[in-house]
């Protein structure tokens, strides 16, 4: 983790918006807001996420298409801060419910211009 967090450290500001990490329990439950800030951080990233248990590669990819249409898209479209971007974003979490639990789907969003933790309890 130090060695990601210090790449992303080195990345010119405003290079990275959005990060989603899709690989197997890259973040931890029990500290997982902790560990989603310190990487949103390190990148200057307005969102940032991951999983927080083993995931099965094809449904996660959908789940991950899924995010990339349903958040990621309209907020590139208008990236300052407003609150439809958290509505997009509790929608998204709302129409994948199962998967985001069974997969531990996890993030931590200033989109909106607060800090926001997605979804609030696993």
């Amino acid at each position: 983790m130090e060695t990601l967090l210090e790449a992303l450290g080195k990345t010119k500001e405003d290079a990275i918006g959005f990060v989603h990490f899709g690989s197997c329990q890259f973040v931890t439950s029990p500290q997982r807001k902790k560990t989603l800030n310190q990487l949103r951080c390190a990148a200057q990233a307005s969102w940032v996420s991951g999983y927080t248990t083993d995931i099965e590669w094809l449904p996660s990819m959908f789940l991950d298409l899924s995010l990339i249409s349903h958040v990621f898209t309209p907020w590139s479209d208008d990236p300052k801060p407003h609150r439809k971007h958290g509505q997009n974003a509790q929608q998204f979490i709302a129409d994948h419910s199962q998967m985001v639990k069974k997969y531990g789907l996890s993030a931590l969003s200033v989109m909106t211009g607060k800090e926001s933790l997605y979804p609030t309890r696993l």
